[in-house]
């Protein structure tokens, strides 16, 4: 690392110019531990993450347009693996970048005491898979969250919120699961991310046609959700043709059936 003292006549005039700095590479070997414990939460959540590859490379603060190189791979909790990979341009204020990032077989019971405060059930069980890749150009983003969660198990409702509505958005954590999961307890889901780096977005839309679909296609025939989801997609309400009787007749024709 190298450090640019300011000159007299800069360190004079006051604390206007910022220390620049310069990282060529910095490197942790050994299988470092880092362990994580939040006291804030009952029980309280322990995550230890040991670090297999932990390098960064090129930072620089004098040139925003210099990419800063990322390289991690870590254990978490000795059964989950954390990857991620890429670079960033812009330490103070990124406006592109390029991360693909994965997590595997995170145990969701770990951080039950979490699900217990935002959603008002806590999570007895199941595991979670997720990877992104993620762009910036001109501080605009564009990537996917991609999810998988495997044989999620709900505990007891909290006894102040017996639904489990919680602060998500009023709509039952139980129900969400049952909407979203399919006939073998497994939920996948594919997100968009776009927004920009400092005001990051990930559209809810794709989780919420998938659970309305579900839902439709016990009453509706294929062709009839298909359109259905389409007219939610748009932005519009879902649209139904209407069905004229002959007056005095609730008889339905073939062309109705």
């Amino acid at each position: 690392a190298q450090m640019e003292p300011q000159s007299p006549v800069q360190a004079r005039a006051g604390a206007s110019i910022p220390v620049e700095w310069r990282l060529g590479r910095l490197s942790l070997p050994g299988n470092p531990m880092v362990r994580f414990r939040d006291d804030l939460v009952s029980p309280n959540v322990v995550v230890d993450a040991r670090f297999s590859r932990l390098e960064v490379q090129d930072l620089d603060s004098h040139d925003p347009g210099q990419r800063a190189l990322l390289d991690v791979a870590a254990e978490i909790n000795e059964r989950t693996e954390l990857t991620l990979s890429g670079w960033i341009a812009g330490l103070a204020a990124p406006s592109e970048l390029e991360i693909q990032a994965e997590l595997t077989n995170l145990q969701l019971a770990t951080y039950s005491p979490y699900a217990a405060a935002f959603a008002g059930v806590p999570l007895d069980g199941g595991r979670l898979d997720a990877a992104t890749d993620l762009k910036a150009a001109a501080g605009k983003l564009q990537g996917e969250l991609r999810l998988e969660i495997d044989q999620i198990a709900l505990g007891s409702a909290n006894e102040a919120d017996p639904q489990g509505v919680g602060g998500a958005g009023g709509v039952a954590l139980r129900t969400a699961v049952d909407l979203l999961a399919d006939a073998d307890g497994r939920i996948s889901l594919t997100l968009p991310i776009t927004g920009t780096v400092a005001s990051p977005d990930i559209d809810i839309g794709p989780a919420v046609n998938k659970a309305i679909g579900g839902v439709l296609q016990t009453v509706f025939p294929p062709t009839l959700v298909a359109s259905m989801l389409a007219d939610l997609t748009k932005g519009g309400a879902p649209s139904l043709d209407a069905i004229e009787f002959a007056p005095g007749s609730s008889t339905l024709t073939p062309a109705h059936r």
